[in-house]
């Protein structure tokens, strides 16, 4: 389909669509980002439309989803902005001393991966890329540190 007749198609159905989403959505704000965000969609993935259904069917397909989806990340957030209102976060208790010691035995590249990873909880992607190794390479880095530091515990 060329652009040209899938703009008409959005067109055509842009008011069905913002109808659709007035119909479900009580926020009056939301519905034009939603009819927004399900023009996008069905822009997007027009070409995955293999006319098992007619346009009609799978347009609505789509909204639907938009809206699903829409509910579910807005009662998340609301989920975990009442959890974060409800339970400060807890002040972060220091290391035992013997663990303050054994990090201060460990090689400053051990270090630096100890605190990349546990203290400031970055994951693997973000050190391979910050250190310019493999993700394989400071999993396998990641496993000897927690050995090494086993090890010197057990002391």
């Amino acid at each position: 389909m060329s652009s040209d007749e899938l703009s008409s198609l959005i067109s055509i159905w842009q008011p069905r669509i913002r109808a659709f989403f007035a119909r479900r959505c009580r926020e009056c704000d939301e519905v034009d980002d939603l009819v927004q965000e399900a023009i996008t969609s069905i822009i997007r993935c027009y070409h995955t439309f293999s006319y098992r259904s007619t346009i009609s069917t799978w347009i609505y397909a789509v909204c639907r989803n938009v809206l699903s989806n829409y509910y579910y990340y807005r009662d998340r957030d609301h989920r975990l902005v009442q959890r974060l209102c409800l339970d400060p976060p807890a002040v972060e208790a220091p290391l035992p001393l013997a663990v303050q010691e054994v990090i201060g035995q460990l090689q400053t590249d051990q270090q630096k991966l100890y605190f990349l990873y546990y203290v400031e909880g970055r994951s693997v992607r973000e050190i391979a890329a910050n250190l310019k190794r493999p993700d394989g390479t400071v999993k396998y880095q990641l496993h000897m540190l927690r050995l090494r530091v086993r090890r010197l515990l057990d002391m």
